[in-house]
């Protein structure tokens, strides 16, 4: 794991300062005392980190933050391949299976299939992601800070086919909502939110997973491109709890 740590960034967990940055290693300490994330890609780039130019996958991953930790590490212990690396973070698990031979045309359907099966974040399967890096602070609650680390770190590693078999996606069923024949006047009227997409519902336990569903329930009913996030900002504005803007954004990337 720590040979692919090489490139780090930092992003203000207090989200005073938006956007990230690339630091070095001094810069990074210095920022993390500061309340700033400090963040890694597991993968390798020529210049900017965008997915034209990958020179080189190191790891297919996962970041699960739901349900307790016990419970999430129950789920993991069950895993027929077992991560390479885990890391902990202060909601749960960063996982890691080090790649052989791996193919950027199968990179999304091995992290779609990872995902189905530990029921991660379904917004980490991006070859560019950033994730945590291990021995720095969670910072967003500042008077509380968590360290992440590493609790599990080997050297085995995985093919495409093994990830493909393991974690392969059952056949894709047609999601049909109710309501979906209406036009988008119908949908962006708030008076009509409670009905639709139930947002009462939605606790803060479960809100992350459970605001997406509703997001790509805004998407099945014909929200496209920026009115799509406008209609995901509102909608999570009326959460009793909302989420920060820019994970909500990040709900919305990956729908055309």
């Amino acid at each position: 794991m720590q040979k692919a740590i090489n490139k780090l960034w930092a992003i203000d967990d207090t989200k005073q300062h938006i956007g990230c940055k690339k630091v070095t290693f001094n810069q990074a300490k210095q920022l993390n005392e500061q309340n700033f994330g400090i963040f890694f890609t597991p993968n390798d780039f020529d210049g900017a980190r965008k997915t034209e130019n990958l020179s080189k996958i190191n790891y297919w991953y996962a970041d699960i933050d739901e349900d307790t930790k016990e419970n999430q590490f129950n789920l993991i212990s069950k895993l027929v391949l077992y991560p390479s690396c885990i890391v902990e973070t202060k909601k749960g698990f960063h996982l890691y299976w080090k790649a052989l031979n791996p193919t950027i045309d199968n990179f999304e359907k091995i992290e779609k299939g990872i995902i189905k099966k530990t029921k991660s974040d379904r917004a980490c399967k991006d070859v560019t992601r950033l994730l945590r890096c291990p021995n720095f602070y969670h910072c967003k609650d500042p008077v509380n800070k968590f360290l992440i680390k590493v609790i599990h770190n080997s050297d085995k590693a995985y093919t495409e086919e093994q990830m493909l078999f393991h974690f392969r996606l059952p056949p894709e069923k047609k999601l049909v909502y109710s309501n979906c024949n209406k036009d988008l006047d119908f949908y962006k009227n708030p008076d009509n939110w409670e009905k639709v997409y139930k947002l009462n519902k939605i606790s803060k336990g479960g809100r992350n997973n459970m605001l997406k569903d509703q997001v790509y329930k805004s998407y099945m009913q014909g929200f496209r491109g920026d009115d799509l996030i406008t209609h995901a900002l509102n909608l999570n504005s009326k959460l009793s709890e909302p989420l920060p803007r820019w994970e909500v954004i990040n709900m919305t990337r990956g729908l055309k």
